[in-house]
């Protein structure tokens, strides 16, 4: 999945991957271990949560802790405002990213097992918050980015 992740990567942002984001896609991860909410780790994981939802025409969850959900919130509005408007004149491909931001969903509350949704990505946990192994696992820990 790295390969096709880091291609729409590229044509969405239009900007060249860099190795850390090979590593994150091919790693598997949902989301970066912190709680750091900055420009490149939030832009990576909203291209996982738009070709997810593109791939498979579903929805997808976006996890983040409640105190940053408005500071989440505002970085992806902005990352895909700036993602629309790079494809400002191309109808087709507007509408299908469009159709696949309105299918993300901002969820802050899954604190069980049960919780689980079919499909996610997480912004601004970590290793030391409460929140379910499901979760936990999919956190990715590097010193590259």
């Amino acid at each position: 999945m790295a390969l096709p992740l880091l291609t729409f990567y590229q044509h969405l942002t239009g900007l060249t991957p860099q190795e850390h984001h090979r590593a994150f896609y091919e790693s598997g991860a949902q989301g970066f271990n912190t709680r750091d909410i900055e420009d490149d780790k939030v832009r990576t994981v909203l291209v996982k949560a738009l070709y997810m939802a593109i791939a498979t025409n579903g929805s997808v969850v976006i996890t983040t802790p409640k105190s940053l959900e408005k500071l989440t919130l505002q970085e992806i509005s902005k990352h895909a405002r700036q993602i629309v408007r790079r494809f400002k004149g191309k109808d087709n491909q507007v509408k299908l990213i469009v159709a696949a931001i309105k299918r993300l969903r901002i969820a802050s509350r899954l604190l069980s097992p049960r919780d689980q949704p079919p499909q996610w990505v997480t912004i601004g946990y970590c290793d030391t918050d409460p929140v379910p192994l499901w979760l936990l696992e999919k956190l990715w820990t590097t010193t590259t980015t």
